[in-house]
């Protein structure tokens, strides 16, 4: 008995397949078709060759009551409508089409190729013969074919060798429909049966087929949605290929989409010099889905190409729906190649995994899509990503492997990723081993820029959801942004780890770059690093064990976000000058705009900034910008780290404190401005500036302002609330150093520099000495604070202020307070004869020694004194005589509260008296 033609409604989802390899039995010795076992037919009684043999629309079936096998070759020809291979449970259904010139036409108006329809059942097609079922296109525009069709099937189908060939439309590899009563008046599909299908293109065969789905589900009238099917397609050998192209009957895009269904399992295997080339008609998509709904992995390797048509509005989706699993190994020799301009690793909730491994692995975009394409009023350049709409998402390159995003025309979009798309969402970039590369790319094709100018390239690690980025063991990401940046034609080259921007609110990213030849770099226009841009954005970026980072210019915390950036034996390099609507240098702002940010560089890093050649200021902004007002930002340098800025004259430094509140803290670390540089300390007013030094720490710059700002013309002016802390060592190298009004300068350590003093000037370290190797002069109201601490053994220790040899001291003017640290009595240090102005100034004689400052110095100076412990009254000081005053000890906190009881209680009498 022959089983009923089943309804279209047996494809019940789109899904992709896998091919396995067939043996191959010996071949006649003439061109005939010949049969072993009985066949059924549609009409009946439809008879096959021996010659060849043209059965118009008629239906045949091979394998229905007992196994039975077809053979057609040695340049015979059939013609027929539909060829099915094991119709029955429990029989096998097996075919054979070989030798050049032998023809097997499909003609059908449904489904048109069977192999395995319900029970076990394969094809072959080899020797140079041909497979034609795209033949009468008109008819069919519900054409299938099936290789593993009903539930309970196995079916496989093979073209193998040069010159072997087959055409077909739909193809479905691995489905699994079950009809039958009460909704049919037939039974096809065993119920909770498992389907196996598998397609195989080999040694030089040709595949040609449209829309295909490998590994569908549960489908037709009754499943009990228990079925399963695992597909699977290997295309293998030198000049095997698998043509996939647009549906011109009823302009379905051309795709290939593997496990369909969350019951279905599918594999995909292109290898050996094999290709699948995927090719729509201009104003279509391409598409190749990895694990759409189930569970799907694919290997492209030794030679094995995925090749994108031209114009054909590539995509790759990796894990593309909820529940879904996907997996795409490009390995050493494999490519994915031409017209491809999106991939979504983990989308809608699925998971995914793009690994591209092993020397000379390649995964290449280099495609666009049209506004037909894309159905809207936008058209788009090469973009990737992993971690969207809820996606788990994770792209490694390894042991040389290489992607490329690259795009030479203007579209609404740069060539990007974006890691963690979404919100919900988590994507991952591990880029490990030397020669491991991600390049993102544009290229210039308007001299000096413009609206058509292609759009430079765009990383963001963390955009809306999570994302992790590792460079490791001489991995490299490549920003190349080449197209030209105007001011009216802006083309900045981005990288964001955390955040989007700073209008919206952001993600968490986090970036690590590490080992000896791991790098991000990034060349050509308007270079841009951000670390936690945006509200609710936190970014962390680490650069470790001689891993390095080459950029522009690098944000860390602004509008509102939270960023991070370690450089622990790392270096960070940062040039040139941009030329976009920015106009800035190289340089580093750390927390911004409402922002916060943190730097830490330690374990001999190096942080290099350089526009010498340029045109505009380069430097570093600590708390603050000039076009980011406000924010905290906190820069910590140890163990041997350095920060190197070269700028033009005058245009270069460091604002601790420029707009907001800053702190820097040296300790062991060195910083050289190069050249006409300067530091400013509460550079604005408003701002709060801190620099603290310590163990042995450099300064070198031409100008330091503790609570001032040189402007670019030379004018000083006064800033915010200012603190410099040169202490155990450390020293600060100037040609001038000038402390305003709210402006503190102390320590132990060395100032070389001519000061100038209009805040305070408190030397030592509780207490301590400071060396002066330049200038003084006492500006108005500048403040000299000495402090006096008994040192346990009758004796006292006291700040000093020394100068070099022959240096100029002009003290008119100054407010010099003496002060006396916590039990110090004054008096008893007034009787140690130590009350003079030799215990406080003194200056180098030049012979390894010191000697005091001269009384006249002091002429102009005034004088006043304070103790903790003591309160102070009727205190004068002259140069020469020393110093007067009353001190009498501060009542200790239980004796003023007795006091003060004692003076309630007389209060208390005097009122009864009164009354």
């Amino acid at each position: 008995m022959h089983r009923p033609i089943h309804r279209r409604s047996a494809l019940a989802l789109h899904s992709l397949a896998l091919a396995s390899a067939l043996a191959l039995g010996p071949l006649p010795a003439s061109a005939v078709i010949t049969t072993t076992g009985p066949i059924g037919t549609n009409p009946g009684g439809l008879i096959l060759g021996p010659g060849d043999t043209d059965l118009g629309l008629g239906q045949v079936w091979i394998g229905g009551n007992a196994d039975t096998s077809l053979r057609v070759d040695a340049g015979s020809q059939l013609s027929l409508g539909t060829l099915s291979f094991a119709t029955q449970p429990g029989f096998r259904g097996t075919g054979l089409i070989d030798g050049a010139g032998t023809r097997v036409n499909l003609l059908g108006s449904g489904n048109r190729l069977e192999v395995g329809n319900w029970g076990p059942g394969s094809l072959v097609v080899s020797g140079g013969a041909s497979l034609l079922g795209r033949s009468s296109p008109a008819a069919c525009g519900g054409c299938f074919n099936f290789i593993g069709n009903a539930a309970g099937s196995s079916g496989e189908f093979t073209v193998t060798g040069a010159g072997s060939n087959a055409s077909l439309w739909a193809l479905a590899v691995g489905q699994a429909a079950v009809f039958g009563p009460p909704v049919d008046s037939f039974t096809f599909g065993t119920p909770g049966g498992l389907t196996r299908g598998a397609v195989q293109v080999l040694d030089g065969g040709y595949l040609e087929s449209i829309n295909n789905t490998i590994g569908g589900g549960p489908g037709g009238s009754i499943p009990t949605g228990s079925e399963r099917t695992f597909g699977s397609v290997r295309v293998a050998g030198a000049g095997s290929t698998w043509h996939v192209t647009t549906n011109l009957i009823n302009g379905v895009d051309a795709f290939v989409n593997l496990a369909t269904h969350r019951n279905a399992t599918a594999s995909m295997e292109v290898s050996g010099g094999g290709q699948l080339l995927l090719d729509a008609v201009p104003g279509r998509f391409s598409n190749l889905g990895v694990g759409q709904f189930g569970r799907a992995d694919m290997v492209i390797s030794g030679g094995g190409q995925v090749i994108y048509g031209a114009g054909a509005s590539g995509l790759l989706q990796i894990g593309r729906n909820a529940g879904a699993q996907g997996s795409l190994q490009v390995l050493a020799g494999g490519a994915v190649d031409g017209g491809l301009y999106y991939t979504a690793v983990g989308r809608d909730g699925g998971t995914g995994t793009l690994t591209v491994d092993g020397a000379g692995a390649l995964y290449r975009m280099a495609g666009d899509t049209t506004i037909a394409a894309s159905g809207g009023a936008a058209s788009f350049v090469a973009s990737m990503d992993a971690g969207r709409n809820g996606g788990n998402g994770t792209v490694n390159v390894r042991n040389g492997g290489r992607i490329e995003i690259n795009a030479t025309a203007a579209r609404s979009n740069s060539p990007n990723i974006l890691v963690g798309r979404d919100a919900g969402s988590v994507g991952s970039l591990n880029i490990s081993g030397a020669g491991s590369t991600v390049l993102l790319s544009a290229a210039s094709t308007l001299p000096g820029g413009g609206a058509a100018e292609a759009r430079n390239p765009l990383v963001r690690v963390g955009s809306l959801g999570t994302g992790v980025m590792n460079i490791t063991a001489g991995g490299v990401l490549r920003m190349d942004g080449q197209a030209v940046s105007t001011v009216a034609a802006s083309r900045s080259t981005a990288l964001f780890v955390g955040g989007v921007g700073d209008t919206a609110s952001g993600g968490n990213g986090v970036a690590w770059v590490s080992g000896a030849g791991s790098m991000i770099t990034q060349t050509g226009s308007d270079g841009f690093i951000g670390v936690g841009i945006g509200a609710g954005a936190s970014g962390v970026l680490t650069v470790a064990n001689q891993g390095a980072v080459n950029g522009m210019i690098i944000n860390v915390g602004r509008s509102g976000g939270v960023g991070v950036l370690n450089l622990d034996n790392g270096a960070l390099n940062l040039a040139g000058q941009q030329t976009g609507n920015n106009l800035a240098g190289a340089g580093m702002t750390v927390g911004s705009a409402g922002g916060s940010g943190v730097f830490n560089l330690s374990n001999g890093a190096l942080l290099t900034i350089d526009n010498g050649g340029g045109t505009v200021s380069a430097g570093i902004n600590i708390g603050g910008s000039a076009t980011f007002a406000g924010g905290q930002g906190i820069v910590t340098m140890n163990s041997g780290s350095r920060i190197d800025i070269t700028a033009p004259a005058g245009l270069g430094g460091i604002s601790v404190g420029r707009s907001g509140v800053g702190t820097l803290r040296m300790s062991a670390s060195h910083i050289d401005t190069h050249g006409n540089g300067g530091v400013a300390i509460g550079r604005d007013g408003g701002s709060v500036g801190t620099l603290l030094m310590s163990d042995s720490s450099s300064l070198k710059t031409d100008f330091v302002g503790v609570g001032r700002n040189r402007s670019a013309d030379g004018v000083v002016n006064n800033g915010g609330i200012a603190t410099l802390v040169v202490n155990s060592g450390s020293s600060v190298t100037a040609n001038q150093i000038e402390i305003g009004p709210q402006g503190y300068l102390g320590g132990d350590g060395t100032v070389v520099g001519n000061v100038v003093n209009f805040g305070v000037l408190n030397p030592g370290n509780s207490p301590g000495t400071l060396v002066i190797d330049g200038s003084l002069v006492n500006g108005g109201g500048g403040r000299i604070v000495l402090e006096v601490e008994a040192d346990g053994a009758g004796g006292f220790v006291t700040d000093r202020l020394v100068f070099a040899a022959g240096t100029s001291v002009d003290l008119a003017g100054a407010q010099i307070s003496f002060s006396f640290l916590g039990s110090t009595d004054p008096n008893a240090f007034l009787a140690s004869g130590g009350f003079g102005t030799d215990s406080f100034f003194r200056a180098q004689d030049g012979a390894g020694g010191t000697v005091g400052l001269a009384p006249a110095l002091f002429s102009a100076a005034s004088f006043s004194a304070q103790a903790d412990a003591y309160q102070i009254s009727n205190f004068s000081f002259d140069a020469a005589a020393g110093a007067q005053f009353t001190a009498v000890p501060v009542p200790e906190p239980a004796t003023t509260a007795m006091l003060l009881a004692g003076l309630a209680t007389l209060g208390w009498l005097a009122r009864r008296r009164r009354g």
